[in-house]
């Protein structure tokens, strides 16, 4: 759920990030590499436990901007 209201699938089941595009829709992976130990560091900084996150970046695509 990206908070535009409708819902995307990704069929690559490794941690990774994506890119939401504001003006069509989009949803993109983010090639870049997942934070080692950033589980640990909001567990660490939340004093409970954190078994997974995600991290979406929003903007305008190369095709919207």
């Amino acid at each position: 759920d990206t908070g535009s209201g409708k819902e995307h699938y990704d069929g690559f089941s490794e941690n990774h990030y994506h890119f939401a595009c504001t003006e069509c829709d989009r949803v993109y992976d983010v090639e870049i590499s997942v934070i080692d130990g950033i589980n640990d560091m909001a567990a660490k900084s939340l004093g409970c436990q954190v078994d997974n996150h995600s991290v979406i970046f929003y903007g305008k695509c190369k095709g919207c901007k």
